[in-house]
Formats: C-alpha cells, structure tokens, sequence
C-alpha cells in the first residue's frame, strides 16, 4: 500500500471520528425596535456560551462583529429572491459574491438555508423553486470556491401528513414526491441536514387535556408513550416529534440523512387565551433541552439512540416587532436590554441556578372574558388601515361606531379602532382571526367599555347625573381646567367618589403661573407620586385624539384632588 494510500486513509478516520458537538446554538431575529447592536448582540451571544448562532439573512454588520470569533455561522436567502435564484445562474452568484464573500472564511460561515419554512406556505410557485433554487445556491458556492458551507432549508412540522406514532411519520401528499425526495437526495449527496423546526409548545398549548405538560417539559416521571409499531417508549414530547420526521425521511429512502433542530423553545409570555407561556415553563424546557442536547456521549432519540442532534435555540431576544399572538414576541432568552428573562446558559455545564422561578399562573386555559384593543406604543398612522381591514369582513362589525351609530366618535379613532378590533376578534375568532392587526393591537381582560370621557370643554358645567355615570367608570377626563377653580366640582367628586384626570398644560396647572417667572418645569413632581400609571395605562389606551403617548403630563403633587370616600 503506499505512503499516499496511507495518508489518505488516515485523514479520512480521522475526520469521521472528530467530534461533532450537540451543543445548542441560538438563533439572532432582528424583528426589534430596541435591540442591541450587533456588535453588543454577539458579545451576549458569547455571554450565554453559545458556540453556534442563526441568521435569518446575511445581515453584514452582524456578520462584520462575528468575524474572527469561534462562532460559526447559519445565514439565509431570503424567502422573496428563490424563485428568481431558482431560474437564474448569475442571480445566484450574484448573491454569493454580495453576501458571502466578503465575510468567508474570516467570519466561520458554515451553514446556507435557502429561506425559511417554504413549504408551509400556500405558494405553489415558491414550493415548486426550492430545491431548484438550493441547487443553484450550491453551484455557486462551488464555481466562487466557497468551501465548508452545508446548503439546507427550514422546516416546519406542518410538513408532515402524519406523525403520531412516530413510526407514522409522513411527508404530505403535495410535497412528498415533487419536493421533498428531490431534496432529500440533494441533501444526503451533498452530506447536509434536514432542518427541522420542533416545538413541543403547540401541541400541547393546542390540546392540554390529552398531552401532559410535564411530558412535553422533560419533567415527566411517569408518562411514556410507547409506538405500538416498533415498540419504542418515548418519555418526552420533543423526541416524538423529531422520530416523525425521522421515520418520515425512512419511508422516502433516505433512514440516515442527519437532522439538525434548526428551531425549539418555550414562550415565556403571551397573550390571555395562549395557555403556558410563562417564565416558569420556557425556563424549565430551555434548561432542560440543553441539558440534553449538549450531553456527553449524546442521548440521541429512540429511533437514533447516541447521535448528535445539533440544534439553535429559539430566540436570543424578546422581538417587539414580530406579528401574530403573544408569544411570537416572547421567545426571548434576552431582553432587548441584554438582561436575562431567566436564568440560563448554552454549554450544559451549569446544573443548579440561583435565582428561584416566578410560579406559573396560566398553566390552564382562561376562562373569562377577553378583549382585543389598540396596543401600547401602537403607530397611530396605521390605525385607519387596520380599521377599515377590520370593518370591511362583515357581520356589521363595525355598525355602532358608523355616523349616526351609538359609539360613533369621529375624533377618537382609538376608540373607533378598539372597538373594531374587538368586534372583528369576537366574530372570527373561532375561524382563525387573530388579535394582531401587525402589531397594533393586544388583548386585555379589562373591559374597555369602562373608559367614559367627560367633554366639557364646550360648557361651564357638569351634570350631577354625569359625574354618577362616572363613578362607574374609570376615569373622568377633564378638559377644562377652570371647572376645578369652582368648589363645586370638588365637592361633587367627592360626593360621587370619581378620581379626575385634567387635560391641560402643564404650565398651568402649577399654582404660581403666569405670576412666577422664575418657576422651572423640573422643579414640578411627577404625577405618579399622586396615580399609578400601571393601573391608569389601562384605561388611557383607549385614546383622546392622535399622537403618542396618548397622555403624559408633568404636574405638581399640590395640584391634585384626591379620590375621597363619598359623604
């Protein structure tokens, strides 16, 4: 045999047996307003011991801060240029030598995803161009001699046409043979992975009778659930879901294609009807996840018991900027602070943390009333957008606010667009309708019909009987300060008990104006010394005019008449 045979053969063992680590990475979205730099943003990357992060593009200021870093790297062709790349050659390159060559080899890009869960959208055309379009991207990679860089794309469970028993698992019927056998052999002859997305959340958020929470946790000490086809007993959610799509690839032909946990984790918040997402329980399953990802020798699953399963964490950051529920905005391990939602770090190695978990209060479902209002911080200019949307699906949503209508208020489109949100969401909600609206809207428990505004600002007084329509009530509002100059009013608020909020300058509310001139502004106290703005916030959101905030005042503390018991 000769020296060059030997070589050869020593270095192709060698390779096969190095070690390829389990430990999780995370993924970076960018769907913030208020979120770090990304040169700050990897250095809490490192902070959290990852060795490992996801890009859901070629971002190049991130990728500019990861170079010369050991993290290695997943970046992504968007999802709008693969039926462009999908038929052309120079578009591909194109975008190689714009996003990849400036920053490879010194910046570890070792991973290329063709766009993100394409096969769960109803786009035929798009479908048609994914594994054309990875095809291309590869070509390209090895015409502008990018080395080291596996080519794969994202997907959802929603692929699957079955998957429980996980020896069921089976790719749908519209894509089984037209896509995915394509890319199932372009990614085993090109040694990729399947990129899987898995989140035990749904499944058991969707049905909390029948799938224990502790089972889809890694708590559970005595639910298993044993596949009656190959006997194998699973004692978590999470390996179940991978073994479908295991026994899913077995079924095309390909029983070894490696697969990669492109995305899993637990919301840590959510809206009032989203059950379980808490700190408590995205605490527990991320801690416990790494915990198994990152074991040494790996725990693999039943259907793959001792194989890697390498993975990314779903999402370095709470997003304010996604749409949809609640919990799309609350997968954070970060605030866009950099502080930590809880505890927590990637390598495996820490076993005990310090700080003790809040309890968990949503682990059932509520059962009260909810309503779908404006959201805090919502962008105002888009309200009349998300209105008329909103107004125009039927079922006379939005009668009672029209001209003429019992709430029709021509000068307060908050209102307007709270009670059009609430009315669309109670109508649809059962049919898929969401209390999103991109973002401008938000469920509250606290009915809004409680907000009942005082206008006076037209008029010396106010009725008796106005200031009892008050009483049940949040707030009155006030926009004529000089009502206050009288000792009526006092005496009727505190006849009624009503707390009054005044609408006025602040310059005017300070006793020594306009006869002062040395008063400053800052000299003034702030109104929360007198009300919470936690408590009042919620009755504020529904409006007084156009602008944000919707209120806020510097006021002094001796300028307040106090809610007193009524006589």
């Amino acid at each position: 045999m000769s020296v060059l045979h030997l070589l050869t053969l020593f270095l192709l063992v060698a390779v096969s047996g190095a070690k390829f680590s389990g430990r999780p990475g995370v993924n970076y979205g960018q769907l913030g307003d208020n979120l770090p730099s990304p040169s700050d943003s990897v250095k809490l990357i490192q902070s959290l011991n990852a060795k490992r992060v996801k890009l859901y593009d070629a971002n190049p200021a991130i990728l500019a801060a990861l170079n010369a870093t050991d993290i290695t790297v997943s970046v992504m062709v968007p999802n709008e240029l693969i039926v462009n790349i999908s038929k052309s050659s120079t578009l591909s390159d194109e975008w190689i030598r714009s996003n990849i060559l400036p920053f490879h080899p010194t910046t570890k890009i070792r991973y290329l995803l063709v766009g993100n869960e394409i096969l769960s959208s109803a786009d035929s055309e798009l479908k048609s161009a994914l594994v054309p379009a990875m095809r291309k991207i590869q070509r390209s990679l090895k015409k502008l001699s990018v080395k080291k860089v596996k080519v794969g794309t994202t997907l959802a469970v929603d692929v699957l046409k079955t998957s429980f028993p996980p020896s069921s698992g089976e790719f749908r019927s519209d894509i089984s043979g037209s896509v995915m056998k394509p890319m199932l052999q372009f990614l085993n002859r090109t040694k990729s992975f399947l990129f899987v997305d898995v989140y035990p959340y749904f499944p058991w958020a969707q049905d909390p009778a029948h799938v224990d929470l502790g089972y889809a946790l890694f708590e559970s000490t005595n639910v298993t659930v044993t596949d009656p086809a190959t006997n194998l007993t699973y004692h978590n959610l999470f390996d179940q879901m991978i073994d479908a799509f295991v026994f899913a690839t077995s079924r095309l032909g390909y029983p070894d294609l490696r697969i990669w946990v492109a995305e899993t984790g637990w919301p840590n918040n959510g809206d009032y009807d989203q059950i379980g997402a808490n700190v408590y329980n995205a605490a527990t399953y991320n801690r416990n996840v790494v915990k198994k990802l990152s074991a040494v020798p790996p725990v693999g699953t039943p259907a793959r018991p001792g194989k890697v399963l390498p993975s990314f964490i779903f999402a370095l950051f709470n997003e304010n900027q996604k749409t949809g529920p609640g919990t799309e905005r609350h997968f954070g391990l970060l605030h866009p602070n950099g502080s930590r939602v809880y505890e927590i770090e990637l390598s495996g190695e820490t076993t005990e943390f310090k700080e003790k978990l809040p309890a968990p209060e949503n682990n059932e479902v509520y059962k009260g009333k909810i309503w779908c209002v404006v959201a805090k911080g919502a962008n105002w200019t888009q309200l009349g957008e998300a209105l008329s949307y909103a107004c125009s699906q039927g079922n006379n949503t939005c009668d009672p606010i029209k001209s003429g209508g019992p709430c029709h208020k021509p000068d307060l489109t908050v209102l307007h667009a709270s009670y059009a949100f609430s009315s669309y969401w109670a109508s649809f909600r059962k049919t898929g309708g969401t209390c999103s609206f991109n973002g401008l809207a938000t469920q509250t428990i606290k009915d809004p019909s409680k907000l009942w505004t005082l206008r006076v600002s037209e008029r010396d007084t106010v009725t008796t009987n106005e200031l009892r329509q008050c009483r049940e009530r949040c707030y009155c509002l006030i926009s004529r300060f000089d009502l206050l100059e009288s000792t009526w009013l006092p005496w009727q608020q505190k006849k009624h008990a009503v707390p009054f909020v005044v609408l006025a300058g602040s310059h005017k509310l300070c006793p020594l104006y306009p006869h002062n001139p040395e008063v400053l502004l800052n000299e003034l106290r702030s109104p929360s010394e007198l009300l919470d703005f936690d408590e009042f916030s919620d009755c504020l959101d529904f409006g007084l005019g156009s602008g944000s905030p919707l209120f806020q005042v510097v006021n002094p503390t001796f300028d307040s008449v106090g809610p007193t018991k009524p006589f």
